[in-house]
């Protein structure tokens, strides 16, 4: 027993040091609005995943041994799978609708379209010391 709990170990502890190191250098090299921005869009992805990706799994688990002795598997998987890539396509217009408004009512560009959570990271001055001035290209604060 104490042979698992120690190889269970691993695998709470890695994650916390990198979830506290990871805080340590966003702390650091994002300025307090742009942490503040990943912060929000990382929270909101977190709870868009869990709300609408977790029920699926669940309910493939649920029912498909009920297909499976009714033969119907493989529709069964079909639809679920379309289900996924239907949620999944939503997700990604809705995020996609969502950055462009927050970027076209702060006046940002809308470059910053890379990721989920990555989106809210500034393009330029992203490796600024805290408290520093994000400098446009031409030179001005």
């Amino acid at each position: 027993m104490y042979r698992q709990i120690l190889g269970y170990i691993p695998s709470v502890v890695v994650p916390a040091f990198i979830s506290m190191a990871m805080v340590y250098a966003y702390t650091r090299l994002l300025t307090p609005a742009a942490f503040g921005s990943y912060t929000f869009v990382f929270s909101v992805v977190l709870v868009l995943q869990s709300s609408l990706f977790f029920a699926l799994p669940t309910t493939v688990m649920r029912f498909y041994p009920q297909a499976a002795v009714a033969g119907r598997q493989d529709r069964f998987l079909k639809q679920a799978y379309v289900l996924y890539y239907v949620m999944a396509g939503a997700t990604v217009l809705l995020a996609v609708g969502a950055s462009l408004l927050v970027g076209s009512a702060s006046g940002l560009p809308a470059r910053r379209l890379a990721g989920t959570a990555a989106a809210a990271v500034p393009v330029t001055g992203a490796a600024q010391p805290v408290g520093q001035p994000l400098c446009r290209q031409d030179g001005a604060a």
